[in-house]
């Protein structure tokens, strides 16, 4: 017969006399409270600790990981050797993850949209970091002031304006005129969308990633800031997937 849980707790005690200490320990990740993973509201990420420390390191292991996206402009991406955990870049998530962090490892996590405006690292044991040389940030075209990342601001390099007409014709124009080649930076991107049958998709294709700005029902007008990293950049929509319009940022 199976014996009550209870009795076998006091069973314990008696048998190592008196008392008897337990441990559940987050830092060395057998505890059972998750790490928090954060992105939003508006430009913050965050990744730490269940009672809210900010993660700088940890101890190598197993680890739950609550992850909450706030944003639809955002995801929080994770990765790092044996890891490579995302949310979604198009809607807002509440997921829970298991990632295993291994010893003497560097780890980051960071908005695949914002990369040099949301991100942040943790170490895991003792690696070995090369050092680097960070050159001087170019300055911007436009300055504008943008929301921040805590007390920092983001600037603007310029907006882009995206339009879908009904027909399903797409354009992406920097200043009225077509885009072909665009200074690297953070752009409001203003989307008008006449079509209830295409979206308009907008690809990093050096990265992999890529962004529906307006979905195929949507119709009005809407923005959103996102990074345009340097590399190569198309758009095209869903229901016309073999049609693109090819792009670069320098």
């Amino acid at each position: 017969m199976k014996r009550p849980a209870l009795f076998v707790v006091f069973a314990a005690l008696a048998l190592f006399g008196g008392t008897a200490a337990f441990r559940l320990s987050t830092a060395s990740g057998d505890g059972t409270a998750p790490l928090n993973a954060r992105v939003g509201p508006d430009y913050i990420i965050s990744f730490t600790m269940p009672d809210g420390t900010p993660i700088t390191s940890l101890t190598a292991g197993t680890y739950s990981i609550h992850a909450v996206d706030t944003e639809v402009e955002h995801n929080f991406h994770l990765f790092g050797p044996g890891v490579d955990l995302s949310t979604g870049a198009n809607n807002e998530e509440d997921d829970m993850w298991t990632a295993t962090f291994q010893n003497n490892s560097v780890y980051t996590f960071r908005c695949d949209i914002h990369p040099t405006v949301l991100n942040g690292s943790l170490t895991v044991g003792n690696p070995v970091i090369a050092p680097t040389v960070v050159a001087a940030p170019t300055p911007s075209v436009v300055s504008t002031k943008g929301k921040g990342n805590g007390s920092s601001a983001l600037t603007l390099t310029g907006t882009l304006s995206a339009s879908v007409s009904a027909t399903g014709a797409l354009k992406l124009t920097l200043n009225g005129a077509a885009v072909k080649v665009v200074p690297v930076g953070n752009y409001k991107v203003t989307v008008t969308d006449a079509s209830k049958k295409d979206d308009f998709v907008l690809r990093d294709k050096s990265a992999g990633y890529s962004q529906t700005l307006s979905a195929a029902t949507f119709v009005g007008t809407k923005s959103t800031t996102l990074e345009i990293a340097a590399g190569a950049w198309d758009f095209f929509s869903n229901a016309h997937p073999s049609v693109h319009t090819s792009f670069s940022a320098k």
